[in-house]
């Protein structure tokens, strides 16, 4: 790999195992001992926490102007800790934000931030369970944003969204990287599913979401109704009755989910990317998704795709996929490749490259 030279403070506020901390913890594997992550841990003043391989920052004082006196407050009250970093950091060291719903730091140079959703549909419709005052201040943020150097997206349909959202920022399409955990086992799903506590005997359908309207969970249920009774549906998330429901897990425990499993099924309305989508590929789990864009862009040919609202359509497939699994598996380790750290990591350090030279 091409040596990378700035050192990137990376900034996340959600805890884990949410997908957003998963996020942030993968893109400081692509940039190595050039990155530190600092969690907030869901706004709970935390000590600084690099993660394990990254290093921490020079003590060298720069201190970044906040783009107003709110966000100012907002910093200093709620992420002290995180501040107090970014107060220390070296003149060209990167500050990378992984939320929307962080505060903006300044309006000046060498800071980014990612944009993970679609604002057209995140903000103006009822898909997402946001309130109207997180609504107002991601519609507020995203203003601010539009003038540090450079916004991240993970897909060109984000981006188009952007577009469409009147957003003037610089934006670069860079995919996130699918955590190396996600991989085959090469044990016996039997042995798994003990492991695991699931039933041995039983098709398994894997089910991983929020309860968020736009997870369309109705049509995963409804896709048991055209299903015989070997199949049963395995939730992570929020619980639902009519499933086998699991505790939330991290990549390790839940890559070996995904092995023991016959299926992932994804019949979401809306996404910004689809990260179960490219993981699934790497553990090898044949996928039956969503037809909608972000998935199509995702998957390409390597997933079974439905329209979102025809649950017996993805019976159909669900059936196919678990009937005929060798030629799935095959393509999605192939677009898998896709997603991986070493894939990720130049297309990373490239998008970095717009940022100014001091």
């Amino acid at each position: 790999m091409e040596t990378f030279q700035n050192r990137v403070l990376i900034i996340n506020d959600h805890p884990p195992p949410t997908a957003i901390y998963r996020y942030a913890t993968c893109l400081a594997m692509c940039l190595g001992e050039r990155a530190a992550l600092f969690n907030t841990l869901n706004r709970r003043p935390t000590e600084v926490r690099p993660m394990q391989g990254t290093t921490e920052l020079g003590a060298n004082t720069r201190v970044p102007l906040v783009d107003s006196a709110l966000n100012f407050l907002l910093w200093r009250t709620f992420f002290p800790s995180t501040w107090a970093a970014i107060h220390r950091r070296e003149l060209d060291d990167i500050v990378h934000q992984v939320s929307p719903d962080l505060p903006p730091l300044r309006s000046s140079r060498r800071c980014v931030i990612t944009v993970h959703d679609n604002p057209t549909v995140s903000l103006e419709s009822d898909l997402y369970s946001l309130s109207p005052q997180v609504r107002l201040i991601v519609r507020h943020n995203l203003k601010s944003y539009q003038r540090y150097d450079l916004t991240i997206v993970q897909s060109r349909y984000v981006e188009q969204g952007l577009s469409d959202f009147g957003y003037e920022g610089v934006v670069k399409v860079v995919p996130p990287a699918t955590n190396p955990a996600f991989r085959p086992l090469g044990r016996n799903k039997r042995e798994l599913r003990q492991i695991l506590g699931l039933p041995a005997e039983k098709r398994l359908i894997l089910s991983i979401s929020t309860m968020a309207k736009r997870k369309n969970l109705v049509a995963a249920v409804q896709t048991l109704d055209y299903l015989p009774d070997s199949f049963r549906l395995v939730r992570i998330g929020p619980p639902i009755k009519q499933a086998i429901n699991l505790p939330p897990a991290d990549d390790e425990r839940l890559n070996a989910v995904f092995n023991a499993c016959d299926v992932l099924l994804m019949p979401s309305i809306e996404e910004g990317f689809g990260a179960p989508v490219a993981e699934a590929f790497a553990a090898g789990l044949p996928v039956v998704a969503s037809d909608i864009p972000s998935i199509r862009e995702v998957a390409q040919d390597s997933a079974a795709l439905m329209d979102p609202k025809d649950p017996q359509g993805f019976a159909k497939l669900v059936s196919q996929a678990v009937s005929s699994p060798e030629s799935w598996i095959e393509r999605g380790f192939h677009r898998a490749k896709a997603f991986s750290i070493n894939a990720v990591a130049p297309q990373l350090r490239a998008a970095y490259r717009v940022l100014p030279r001091l």
